[in-house]
C-alpha cells in the first residue's frame, strides 16, 4: 500500500514550474515521514518500509493526475503514453497550458463580441 494524496491544481492561479519544483521537493521529504518499520513494537521482519520516495515515472504520473482533466486528456491525446520523465512532462504541460489558455481567451473574446453585436443591433431597432 502506498501513500497517495488527492491534489487538484488550479492552473490559472499557479505557475507550472513552481508546482513541479514543489512536488519534487515534497517527494524528497517522504523519507522523513514516520513508518511502521521504525516501531519495534508493531513491526515484523515482513513489514515493508513505506516511506520511500517515488521514482521519476511514478512521480510524473502523480503530477499529471493533479492537473485538471482537460489538461490530462490533452496530454494523452498528444503523447499517447504515460509520462516517463518529469522534465518532459513539465515541457508538455507548459505547451498544453498555453494552447488551452489561448483557446479559452479566444472563446471569451468571441462571446463578448457577439454580446456587443446583439446589444448594438437591439439598440438600433429600438431607436429606429
Amino acid at each position: 500500500m502506498q501513500l497517495h494524496a488527492v491534489l487538484h491544481l488550479e492552473v490559472s492561479t499557479y505557475d507550472n514550474s513552481h508546482f513541479f519544483a514543489r512536488m519534487e521537493q515534497l517527494n524528497s521529504y517522504l523519507t522523513f515521514l514516520p513508518c511502521n518499520k521504525d516501531c519495534p513494537s508493531i513491526s515484523t521482519v515482513a513489514t515493508e518500509r513505506m516511506n520511500v520516495i517515488f521514482n521519476e515515472y511514478e512521480l510524473a504520473g502523480i503530477v499529471l493526475n493533479c492537473f485538471p482533466k482537460r489538461y490530462e486528456n490533452q496530454y494523452y491525446l498528444n503523447s499517447g503514453t504515460v509520462p516517463e520523465q518529469l522534465d518532459l512532462l513539465h515541457t508538455k504541460m507548459t505547451q498544453i497550458e498555453r494552447v488551452l489558455d489561448s483557446a479559452q481567451k479566444r472563446t471569451l473574446t468571441l462571446a463578448n463580441n457577439k454580446g456587443k453585436e446583439k446589444a448594438a443591433s437591439s439598440k438600433k431597432t429600438c431607436f429606429e
